[in-house]
């Protein structure tokens, strides 16, 4: 019970003793979370300070074989002046190269230390200073004084701030490391890029010697141009070829794809480069409208055909004579609306809603479906007339994931579109981010992409855009998560991006290695930091025991029928 008892605040100095501890404790944690270097250096200080109830600290640490004041700092939590010139350079010296913690209470007549002409110029009193060690090593020291009183410092001073000198060398290692590690990456990702525009040169170059061959050769070049619509991949380029030969036509055509995919920037081009340019373009969206505002949308109204028609109305037909109209989901129109409209694609006459009399149009019609028509067809929920009217020409748009390659156009085409409008927004990404893009399956393909791309350039700093966390809602799917509280980090991604390559490559290391554009050297290091390897190693052997002991149930199932078939 004594022992128990001679812990408890029965003086103040034993409360004040508590209290060093406990924030001795704070500041061993808040170490643990500081990676900036000079914040660090500043925290240490200052709580050495504190701790020890010191005029001034200092941190002293060993630089390209000299010493050097890293931080030094006053009572008031103020940094000093030249340091340099305001600590005694032997009893630092000495502290470094012992090992050993200096305290005094007056250096003056410390017969150890007032032989140092630094102490008596300096004119020291009382002095404290402690090694900072790194594993078998020491690489500076914690030196602090007061000029005024003698005393200032105690033995148990001199254990606090033995304390904390251990966990601020941890701190500072860390630091160091994680400075480095940065300094590696801003590197590497400066050679990533400048490798990149070589490569982008280089593809441009080859595009222009291709071009040129084509040509020699009697090929067909593309004869517009199809700049807006980003990509080079073989898919797009078949789109293109159809364009080429059906934009100078005025027949109807129907854009078939997915949602996001670019129905309507087809349909602007076959209007912009077609025998229509510089009329009218209109749009209308048949899955926006309500069904009982379409009819009079599309084909407009007379005065008193219902309530709230207080005059003739013109449609969206009328608007667009001479032009061009986009019918966007046309799939949406009601069976009834689909009549109106097969009349005035052969008649070329409309009619609005409550009027006798008709008009003539001569409107060119690109349509666009996300849903198959022609099944639609088959089972009676689209008129099969009106289908064979729109199809004229069928052009079939390829979704995003069928053109993976041409991924990092697209989002240097959105990059420089954001830069264009709001000047100092990121203009580059990041190979590790371009990379978790295109393992992403884009179901709402290239107007996912286009808002992805905004979303990350909007919460992005800098000029590249290389934060994976950004990227937690893309990748959920991907990820195992504890509640809303689980973070991504690069470890993950990487560890992640590793096992897909080793699935895709059915276990070939090699393989898997080409497909993430690393050595084989690096991958094995990396399977083993991660323990893939050994997960996949002890997964082969346990699949080898299982169908050993299959084998083994399967010899011993067919030697019991075959000793039962001979009883019998």
């Amino acid at each position: 019970m004594s022992r128990f008892r001679r812990l408890l605040p029965s003086s103040p100095e034993d409360k004040d003793e508590i209290r060093r501890l406990r924030r001795l404790q704070e500041v061993s944690k808040a170490l643990n979370s500081e990676l900036d270097f000079q914040r660090l250096l500043d925290l240490i200080m200052d709580v050495a300070v504190e701790l020890a109830e010191a005029e001034r600290g200092f941190m002293i640490l060993e630089r390209d074989g000299g010493l050097h004041v890293a931080a030094a700092r006053n009572i008031d939590r103020e940094k000093i002046v030249r340091p340099e010139f305001k600590i005694s350079r032997s009893i630092a010296e000495g502290v470094m190269a012992s090992g050993k913690a200096v305290l005094s209470h007056n250096a003056l007549d410390d017969s150890n230390l007032s032989v140092f002409s630094s102490v008596m110029t300096l004119k020291l009193k009382s002095v404290i200073c402690v090694p900072l060690r790194r594993r078998d090593s020491v690489i500076g020291s914690l030196y602090l004084d007061h000029r005024h009183i003698e005393g200032r410092f105690t033995e148990r001073d001199l254990e606090l701030l033995a304390t904390l000198s251990d966990h601020a060398a941890i701190a500072l290692e860390n630091s160091r490391l994680y400075q480095e590690n940065l300094s590696a990456r801003t590197e590497l990702e400066r050679v990533n890029l400048r490798l990149e525009e070589e490569l982008r040169v280089r593809k441009d170059e080859l595009e222009a010697v291709r071009a040129r061959l084509e040509e020699a050769v009697g090929g067909s070049p593309l004869r517009h141009d199809y700049t807006e619509m980003v990509g080079e991949s073989a898919p797009l380029r078949r789109v293109f070829e159809l364009l080429d030969r059906i934009v100078e036509t005025d027949l109807p055509v129907l854009v078939q794809g997915e949602s996001g995919t670019g129905k309507e920037l087809v349909a602007r081009f076959l209007h912009e480069h077609g025998p229509r340019q510089g009329q009218r373009f209109v749009t209308l969206n048949c899955g926006a409208i309500p069904e009982s505002l379409l009819e009079s949308e599309l084909f407009g109204a007379a005065r008193g055909a219902f309530t709230g028609a207080s005059e003739n109305r013109s449609g969206i037909l009328a608007a667009a004579d001479g032009g061009t109209l986009f019918l966007d989901e046309i799939s949406e129109l009601s069976p009834a609306l689909q009549a109106k409209l097969l009349r005035v694609l052969q008649e070329g006459e409309v009619r609005p809603v409550g009027s006798t009399e008709t008009f003539r149009i001569d409107v060119r019609i690109v349509s666009a479906t996300n849903r198959d028509l022609e099944a639609m067809v088959a089972e009676g929920a689209f008129r099969e007339d009106l289908y064979f009217r729109l199809k004229g020409i069928v052009v079939g748009l390829p979704p995003l994931r069928d053109r993976k390659e041409d991924l990092p156009l697209l989002v240097d085409h959105f990059l420089k579109k954001i830069v264009a409008a709001r000047p100092g927004s990121p203009s580059r990404i990041s190979p590790t981010m371009l990379r978790i893009l295109h393992d992403h399956s884009w179901p709402g393909n290239v107007r996912e992409l286009e808002n992805e791309i905004r979303r990350l350039s909007a919460l992005s700093d800098g000029s590249v855009i290389d934060d994976p966390t950004l990227l937690r809602e893309l990748l959920q799917p991907r990820f195992e998560r504890d509640g809303d509280t689980a973070a991504i980090t690069l470890r993950d991604l990487e560890r992640e991006a590793i096992a897909l390559a080793l699935e895709k490559a059915g276990g070939n290391r090699a393989r898997a290695a080409r497909e993430l554009g690393i050595p084989r050297r690096t991958l094995y290091d990396k399977l083993r930091r991660y323990g893939l390897g050994r997960r996949e190693k002890g997964q082969r052997e346990e699949d080898k025991r299982r169908k050993g002991g299959s084998e083994k149930q399967m010899d011993s199932s067919r030697g019991s029928r075959k000793g039962t078939s001979q009883g019998n």
